[in-house]
């Protein structure tokens, strides 16, 4: 499993909480200002404030979803693997079951001057 991780790409992943509703944002590393690893080094894993996001809703909490399809019927060894694999990776490294899913286009907050 280790091994797997380690091939996986590794992206820059966000949660904003606003109760009732948490999203979880997948963004591209390249498009921010500054390097996302220098704000975990200056702020740590969560950031402070208000921060406000425009973007695209993409994906609802599971339970609002409906039922699960049924998979792809697919006989080979690799389309069972992923079929079993698939579920578990996005529990460990995607978006969580209960959140939405969103696509941001400007992540930003206010700041005092």
């Amino acid at each position: 499993m280790f091994e797997l991780l380690q091939i996986m790409p590794h992206g820059v992943q966000g949660q904003l909480a606003s109760p009732p509703f948490d999203i979880w944002l997948a963004m591209r590393g390249d498009a921010f200002i500054t390097q996302p690893n220098d704000l975990t080094l200056n702020h740590g894993i969560q950031l402070s404030g208000k921060w406000n996001v425009v973007g695209i809703l993409d994906a609802v909490p599971d339970a609002a979803a409906g039922p699960p399809s049924s998979p792809p019927t697919d006989h080979s060894l690799v389309g069972n693997l992923a079929t079993i694999i698939q579920p578990l990776t996005r529990q460990v490294l995607g978006r969580p079951v209960g959140s939405y899913g969103a696509t941001p286009l400007l992540v930003f907050r206010e700041i005092a001057g």
